[in-house]
């Protein structure tokens, strides 16, 4: 045997050797602590109880997780695997229930608009919480050990997805009169919550025991993944890794250089004349990425990139050249989410080079501009252009480079897994009343893999907001969710953001459960000293901020690094031959295996208890199930959930946990008599809450269906990978139940929001567990040693002393990056321009194109496209408010500009829309990427939440594009998003959400919002700690419009506040104007979160980088260069799904 292949093989041995023993302790541990409760008459415990318990261990509902199980084909097996597995379908068909019961809902919109809104939209969050929960379900039967870290990656975007839809759909009630109807929900969705919830924490509880050794996800990569260079957090033009090296071209190429499927163009020189006709023409689940070159234009659509137009790419002539813009608005009566003047909803949607608009202004409150749901979606060089919600980052992975987001009011917001790196948020001006907030993330439980990462972004102000900036103060966001989590790392702030930072939502919500962290900022905005001092602001450090970057807060596979990368971070030597490969393998496989076989056989040890049998026998299924219910917040559910599971396979138990979580959200969508008695309500807002519950919940099932299948994959050489697709799904899982309750916030009748928590009950719980138990799974990992994640890859090794100081083992620099999800097509459609593209359909409002609208060519996207179906918009406004829907997967949006092609809607809160129908442009197919595109929400400030983009996608990119809107600008609302060189522009939480997201190299610009108004650039909703979900700025400006600066000492800016208990928000490495207030944070309300919630500001510059005068809550982190490293793009979102797409990127901290 060659020198190389003994230590593979020893490192394999090893890690199998630490899976078994896992097993048996865990069980083992299970079956001591129950004893009574589950013997039979022969003093005999079924294995498969034994395993359902430990397996619901770890889960927040542990009776739901347990009976979820015992009652389903899980009691007739013992393998934790197939727990899951069943566990993530059970998860699925209760969200499917629950989705048939909303069909009776229709009735309430009659005469209640906002009711029927809110109905339709939870209908389509539910349909992605199913799409979720069956991806996490088909994972788990792939479940391959090779390859567990990005299984487990995988299921945690999913099923935070999961969560995400469903908490997105109660959110439709939120402000909808009728409050019952919202109550009636959440107890439709309360089982599938539960459930969702429970897969999330199952399979948070693998990535944490996985994480404990810290393996590398890449353990048996190739040799391309080695570097010569010594240890950093940096690479050179890396993007997310699930951007394959077709993405990456695509996003490095021009239009000229790219053979379009589809050229939109309004003069009638391409084949469309709309955005929507060329994505008519996506082929259903394309596989291949589907080029829509949309020409220079103002196109006035409504673009819905469905679920099932996947691989869908826009390239635009340039993100002010192109633009899609539309109105819609919450004030004229439209809900926030359909508000989006685009969605990206199909998988591995890209964008470049486009404008993203809502038009609706800061008058028409929530107005989003963009909202993206696709997973793995990119946006390079993109503007998302709108006031309050302009960019709506709702679930998934999704990667943002080189864009700016403006906005007002939280335009930045959703709870996707988020990185937006080297992009600029733009605080416009706002009402006259209004602060101006840049993210609200909405994370509601702590497992989910979600959040906002600002990388080597800036954070500035339009030129109408400096002078109001004092008065309209801005932060950096505010926990829209009990959990939300926003880093703002190695980013310019500038003196735009109030020294506070961060903004509370309400009193002190989540203000001790968010996560909000700045690292290394600069910039007058970026100083820490009047930070608020909240629980949930952290401090944190390198190593801390590095798991943040893409290679790790989305997932680095989807940006394969170049072969000058570097490491992300640790000091291995360099590995100069094969034989010191090759044992380097066979050890860690090895002592994974001992590891895995003796942290189960403790748990279940741990978890048997005093209670005997008459023959003293337990079964192993049993005590399975309760050393992997042990984690989780809801014991007794995950208990109940997983009893009926005859498995002690932890693997399968929380596969069934995810089932069964998937069943309960089915059913809350099922219950007719329940929804019978909501046919009596007539309001709009309710009827809009109660539709927005149904597609939350929809998403949620996908999340923890998704979560379920990836466990039926898993592959233990890609533990890493599947931990950390496995968080970030449930943690959007968790995202969408919660955003289903949020539907019913401001609803008059809030009896219909308590009902609608009652029925999403289980389903939360079980979601929660779910998070939970992957959670607890990759805390083992990593506890036990710090093993690189790229352990034996080339671009990350290093010949650097291990001994060398932290300072000198990290570099914050590099060039050119993306999340590694982005493949190389992907980043060359990126890098193209619409010239050198060929796209699948062409946009042009002239007639040019094969489409005068988004909405017609994005109807072109096969169902379940597997390929990048690229929609090219040229230049023009696009008048238009559409989705991406969940089956319009792999869509790219590719514009003349962010400033040329430009989509504008104008729907927003105070016209009777349901914030998260507000959106202009709704992301929710997964793989989305877009370019060169303007996204804008016109409401205006005076109509509050207006979302201009909302985006639910999956490994969503967004590059050089431009968000603009007032209040909720940009909604990332779950899953992995990455977005580079972007302008965000806004007043009030212009960026929220609960994804894990990274903005690198963008801008966000403060606008002038209302007279009274203070400005919040994040608001980020994690609502549950074990989220892998957060906002992150990287490199990023934070400034002000020109017409905020006269304002800016009245309506003072800050970086975010919590909208979530769990907020989590890091801004590094930016340039912080002095827009920002000397506290940089602002509470929501009261101390709500201000202990719980997680915000970071590292290496930042600028006037308002000073920390000082930072608040002092307990959540505000001092952030390390380590810490601030974990949300770098390689780190936070993963970049492997920013895979050679050709969109620049940095997956580390870069050099400032």
């Amino acid at each position: 045997m060659s020198k190389k292949s003994i230590v593979v093989v020893s490192v394999f041995a090893l890690l199998l050797l630490c899976v078994v023993v896992g097993v048996v302790v865990g069980v083992r541990k299970a079956g001591e602590k129950k004893s009574k409760d589950g013997a039979d008459a022969t003093g005999q415990i079924s294995m498969s109880s034994k395993a359902i318990r430990a397996v619901c261990e770890p889960t927040d509902y542990k009776e739901t997780c347990v009976n979820s199980l015992k009652d389903s084909s899980a009691g007739n097996t013992s393998d934790p695997k197939e727990l899951i597995r069943i566990g993530f379908q059970v998860s699925s068909t209760a969200l499917k229930d629950a989705m048939n019961n909303l069909s009776l809902l229709k009735e309430l919109a009659a005469n209640d608009s906002r009711t029927s809104q809110a109905l339709e939209n939870c209908e389509d969050l539910m349909d992605s919480a199913i799409d979720d929960m069956e991806n996490s379900f088909d994972k788990m039967g792939d479940y391959d050990l090779s390859k567990i870290g990005e299984y487990i990656n995988e299921l945690k975007i999913w099923l935070s997805g999961a969560t995400t839809f469903e908490d997105s759909c109660l959110d439709e009630f939120e402000n909808i009169t009728n409050s019952e109807v919202g109550e009636k929900m959440k107890n439709i969705l309360q089982a599938s919550m539960e459930l969702t919830s429970n897969g999330l924490a199952m399979v948070t509880g693998i990535s944490s025991v996985f994480a404990s050794f810290n393996i590398s996800r890449k353990l048996l990569a190739s040799d391309e993944y080695y570097s010569d260079r010594k240890g950093s957090f940096s690479d050179k033009n890396g993007y997310p890794s699930w951007v394959t090296s077709g993405r990456r071209k695509l996003l490095q190429a021009t239009p000229a250089t790219i053979k379009a499927d589809a050229i939109v163009a309004q003069d009638g020189s391409g084949q469309f004349k709309t955005i929507t006709d060329a994505l008519n023409t996506v082929p259903k689940q394309n596989a291949k990425t589907f080029v829509i070159y949309i020409k220079s234009g103002v196109y006035h659509e409504i673009v819905n990139v469905t679920k099932k137009m996947k691989n869908v790419m826009f390239i635009g002539d340039g993100p002010t050249k192109t633009k899609i813009t539309g109105n819609r608005n919450y004030v004229d009566g439209i809900q926030t989410m359909s508000t989006a003047t685009v969605s990206a909803l199909g998988a591995n949607f890209m964008a470049k080079d486009i404008g993203f608009e809502n038009s609706a202004g800061p008058i028409k409150h929530q107005a989003v501009a963009l909202r993206v749901q696709s997973d793995k979606s990119v946006f390079y060089n993109c503007l998302m252009d709108g006031y309050q919600d302009t960019l709506y980052v709702h679930a998934h992975a999704q990667f943002y480079r080189d864009c700016t987001i403006t906005g007002t009011i939280d335009f930045i917001f959703g709870d996707a897994a988020a990185i937006f790196q080297n992009c600029k948020m733009v605080i416009k001006k706002p009402l006259h009343n209004q602060k101006c907030i840049v993210t609200a993330q909405g994370r509601k439980y702590p497992r989910e893999a979600t959040g906002i990462v600002l990388q080597n972004c800036t954070i500035t102000g339009d030129t109408d907001y400096w002078a109001v900036k004092n008065v309209n103060k801005a932060y950096l966001g505010r926990p829209w969710k009990k959990h939300s989590r926003t880093i703002i790392m190695q980013s310019q702030i500038d003196d735009v953001i109030q020294p506070e930072g961060w903004l509370p939502w309400d009193g002190d919500f989540a203000l001790n459960t968010s996560y909000y962290a700045e690292y290394d900022n600069r910039g007058t905005g970026s100083m820490q000293t009047g930070r608020v001092t909240w629980k949930g602001i952290k401090k944190i450090n390198a190593v801390q901020a590095n798991s943040f970057t893409v290679a790790q807060f989305i997932k680095e596979d989807w940006i394969k690094p170049t072969a000058k990368n570097k490491m992300a971070f640790g000091s291995f030597h360099k590995v100069d031959d094969t034989k010191k490969k090759k044992i380097t393998l066979i050890s860690v496989g090895c002592l994974f295996l001992v590891a895995v076989v003796a942290a189960l056989a403790t748990g279940l040890r741990g978890g048997g208890g005093g209670d005997k049998e008459e023959s003293g026998k337990v079964s192993t299924s049993s005590k399975a199930i309760k050393a992997l219910c042990q984690p989780t917040d809801y014991e007794e559910t995950c208990i109940n959930s997983l009893k009926s599971a005859n498995t002690s396979d932890p693997k399968e138990l929380i596969r069934v946990g995810f089932q069964v979580a998937v069943n309960a959200l089915k059913e809350a969508m099922n219950e007719s008599s329940t929804l019978k008695e909501l046919a009596n309500y007539k309001d709009s807002r309710t009827s809009q809450a109660l539709e927005d519950c149904k597609e939350l919940m929809d998403s949620a099932i996908d999340d923890l269906q998704k979560s379920f299948n990836k466990l039926g994959k898993f592959d233990m050489s890609k533990l890493g990978d599947y931990v950390d697709e496995l968080k970030i799904w449930l943690s959007g899982a968790i995202t969408f139940e919660e955003s289903c309750l949020d539907e019913f916030e401001n609803i008059t009748n809030n009896d219909a929001g308590e009902k609608m928590k009652k029925i999403l009950q289980a389903s939360r719980e079980l979601t929660s567990n779910g998070l939970a138990m992957v959670s607890e799974m990759s805390s083992v990992l990593t506890s036990y040693y710090n093993i690189n994640r790229k352990l034996l890859s080339h671009e990350y090794n290093s010949d650097q002393n291990e001994e060398s100081s932290d300072q000198n083992e990290v570099v914050f620099a590099d060039e050119n990056g993306y999340p590694s999800w982005v493949s190389t097509g992907r980043r060359k459609l990126l890098a193209a321009s619409p010239a050198t593209i060929k796209p699948n359909a062409v946009v042009a409002k002239d007639g040019s194109g094969q489409f005068k609208t988004i909405t017609d060519a994005l109807n072109t996207v096969p169902k379940e496209n597997n390929k990048t179906f690229v929609i090219y918009i040229k230049s023009g406004v696009y008048k238009e408010t559409f989705n991406v829907t969940k089956k319009m997967t792999n869509v790219m949006f590719i514009g003349d500009g962010a400033t040329k092609t430009k989509i504008t809607g104008k729907k927003n809160y105070v016209d009777g829309t349901n914030t998260m129908r507000t959106a202009t442009v709704s992301i929710l197919g997964a793989n989305f990427m877009a370019k060169d595109i303007g996204f804008e929400n016109s409401a205006g400030a005076i109509k509050h939440q207006a979302v201009a983009l909302r985006v639910q996608a999956d490994k969503s990119v967004f590059y050089n594009c431009q968000m603009d809107g007032y209040q909720d600008t940009l909604y990332v609302h779950a899953h992995a998003q990455f977005y580079r060189d972007c302008t965000i522009s806004g007043t009030i939480d212009f960026i929220f959400g609960d994804a894990a997201v990274v903005f690198q190299n963008c801008k966000m610009v403060v606008r002038k919002p209302l007279e009274n108004q203070s400005c919040i650039v994040t608001a980020q909703g994690r609502n549950n700690s074990r989220s892998t979900t957060g906002i992150v700025l990287q490199n990023c400006t934070i400034t002000g419009d020109p017409a905020y600066l006269p304002v800016k000492d009245v309506n003072k800016a800050y970086l975010g506040r919590p909208w979530k208990e769990y907020s989590r928000t890091i801004i590094m490495q930016s340039q912080i104007d002095d827009i920002i207030q000397p506290e940089g944070w602002l509470p929501w309300t009261g101390d709500f979160a201000l202990n719980t919630l997680w915000y970071g500001e590292y290496g930042n510059r600028g006037a308002g980088a000073a920390k000082t005068g930072r608040v002092k809550w307990k959540g505000i982190k001092k952030v390390s260069a380590k810490q601030a490293n974990s949300f770098t793009v390689a780190k936070f979102v993963k970049d492997d799904w920013i895979k050679l797409t050709g969109v620049p990127y940095s997956s580390s901290l870069i050099e400032v």
